[in-house]
């Protein structure tokens, strides 16, 4: 292939390439194919696997991790751009390509193994539900998957990063169904929550898509500014139907301990806990009063709300980044969901259980062994695949 393209990380090499037509036809999605670079050594073939370029149905893309001599070899030569040529043998059948075989799919990747995941979830984001557990390290490749990821909005995507380098703040602060979590995620918990969660509707996760998310935010808002023009109930009760309204859409309105400083004004706004409504019902104040500090008539002579106007004001986006703040999923498969483990040992193997599978790709024995456990216990299929070359 002489028109490869190489994008080299800190911590590997990334080469996205155009493959032949009969390439393609015989295997469309994912798959192992073996690389040679022979201007690095000409007698070397290294096996990799093989996603699809979200961009272009007719490009392949590998991720090559700096590893061992080979590896460090082709990182070192790829500083300076190059459009020297690479061979290419495949591709071969992948114990990934058995997703088919699932509806409910949970895809457990550790490092670069999420590269058989990305082409899965490319594969059937369509038709299944594609759940993505992705355990990383490496601070430049998460963030450049995360750049180029196309994910799943019918499933879980969790990624648990285990670096010290700092995130991105722009993807660190990602709150939908794509979550990025500090530490290493508990498979015997996460695993069995993932599938309460969906199969008793309890944790579906297209509720938590950004779409869904300003929904939630409207209503709350609208609940606000009704709430704010009651003077027959009080401060604790109008609290609490705030958050009924939350929890009714699958959401939770938490206290945080928090600083958030105005860019404008440099003011600091400190949210306490036990303050969820009160933050909230200064930001109706400041809805209610112009810039003179003079009150505005928020209702028109039919005593009806003139939301869509206040819906553009610059006070009333604080508003909602302050909800944004303090609204968050009322289901989280990362931590302790007390009925799950017996929820999923009650389901039917034949007609529930057997349309589940889990798939991992990776080099980790400890998590092969509890993901083995987990498939034992609860009479789930689980599919490996090793990079160990």
């Amino acid at each position: 292939i002489d028109t490869t393209i190489f994008h080299a990380l800190p911590s590997g090499v990334e080469m996205t390439m155009a493959v032949s037509e009969l390439f393609q036809k015989r295997m469309k999605k994912g798959g192992i194919s073996y690389v040679c670079l022979p201007w690095v050594s000409k007698t070397q073939w290294h096996a990799f696997s093989l996603f699809e370029d979200p961009r272009s149905n007719q490009k392949k893309q590998v991720f090559m991790l700096k590893t061992g001599d080979w590896t460090t070899a082709v990182h070192d030569a790829l500083q300076r751009k190059t459009v020297r040529p690479m061979w290419i043998s495949g591709p071969f059948i992948s114990p990934f390509n058995s997703a088919v075989l699932y509806d409910n799919q949970i895809l457990v990747a550790s490092g670069i193994g999420i590269t058989p995941a990305l082409s899965v979830i490319n594969a059937h984001k369509e038709l299944r539900r594609v759940n993505l557990i992705w355990v990383c390290r490496d601070a430049a490749m998460l963030e450049f998957y995360i750049e180029h990821m196309i994910v799943n909005s019918d499933g879980w995507n969790l990624i648990f990063y285990t670096g010290k380098d700092s995130l991105d703040p722009a993807v660190d602060g990602m709150n939908t169904n794509v979550c990025i979590l500090k530490g290493r995620p508990d498979f015997e918990a996460v695993i069995p929550n993932i599938i309460y969660g969906i199969e008793s509707g309890q944790g579906l996760p297209e509720k938590y898509l950004e779409s869904e998310r300003k929904q939630v935010k409207r209503r709350l808002a609208d609940k606000m500014l009704e709430l704010e023009g009651r003077d027959d109930i009080s401060r604790s009760k109008k609290r609490l139907e705030l958050k009924e309204v939350a929890l009714s859409q699958g959401y939770r309105l938490e206290n945080h301990q928090s600083t958030v400083r105005n860019r404008e004004t440099s003011e600091v706004v400190q949210t306490r806990k036990g303050s969820i409504y009160g933050n909230l019902a200064q930001l109706i104040h400041e809805l209610k009063t112009d810039d003179t500090g003079k009150s505005k008539n928020l209702f028109d002579p039919d005593n009806k709300c003139v939301v869509d106007t206040m819906r553009e004001s610059k006070r009333e986006r604080k508003m909602s980044k302050q909800i944004s703040f303090m609204l968050e999923s009322g289901f989280k498969p990362w931590e302790h969901q007390r009925p799950a483990s017996s929820f999923v040992s009650s389901l039917d193997k034949s007609s529930v259980l057997n349309t589940w599978g889990v798939l991992y790709c990776g080099g980790s024995k400890p998590v092969e062994v509890a993901l083995r456990h987990i498939s034992k216990e609860y009479q789930i299929n689980l599919n490996t695949e090793s990079f160990a070359w």
